[in-house]
């Protein structure tokens, strides 16, 4: 399939996605990991496996990584001062009323999980706006852009965010940049019980 793309477009314009929203998780990923397992073993496509993976998503979307020359960085901090790599990022969510208790239940779900499970991901903090329960706030802050893309590619996440889709009426993904990365740890550790 790849082959046959590449007769009509560059490298550049072609990435890994889903066309099937509800596949089941286990399905979406098993068939990432089968892409990138015949994308290493494949002596003229390997050169364009991370392109394809990820390098292409994140020059679409404008993910800002510190290995990655394509992605616009002019918005972020010299390296250095980005809060260490961390990617910190504020999920702007609108759902639909009816599935207000489903999507919280979820929610909360898969930040747990991902907090708990994930040595890279610092923090999953799912918020409602008081003024309007159909607006969600999700703060995520993720050690490094590594952690990012391997959190959504765990099973969890894939769970909740292909059984989710429906609830969701709209998405905004909002990076941001820490005007005081270094207060972290101490904001971070009032929060411990003593």
């Amino acid at each position: 399939m790849i082959r046959s793309l590449l007769t009509i477009t560059s490298p550049g314009h072609i990435l890994y996605g889903s066309d099937y929203p509800y596949q089941p998780a286990e399905v979406l990923t098993a068939n990432l990991r089968r892409l990138d397992k015949e994308l290493k073993a494949d002596k003229t496509l390997s050169e364009y496996r991370d392109m394809f993976m990820w390098k292409n998503a994140a020059r679409l979307f404008n993910i800002a990584d510190a290995g990655s020359t394509e992605a616009d960085n002019s918005a972020m901090p010299e390296k250095g001062n980005n809060s260490k790599g961390m990617l910190v990022r504020i999920s702007e969510i609108e759902i639909y009323p009816e599935y207000f208790n489903e999507y919280i239940t979820a929610a909360m779900n898969v930040g747990a999980t991902s907090v708990r499970e994930e040595p890279g991901v610092i923090a999953i903090f799912p918020m409602i706006q008081q003024r309007d329960s159909c607006q969600v706030r999700i703060l995520e802050i993720y050690a490094d852009m590594d952690a990012y893309r391997h959190h959504i590619t765990t099973a969890h996440f894939n769970t909740y965010k292909q059984g989710t889709l429906h609830m969701v009426k709209s998405l905004d993904l909002v990076d941001m940049t820490p005007m005081n990365a270094e207060a972290m740890d101490e904001i971070f550790s009032k929060m411990k019980k003593e």
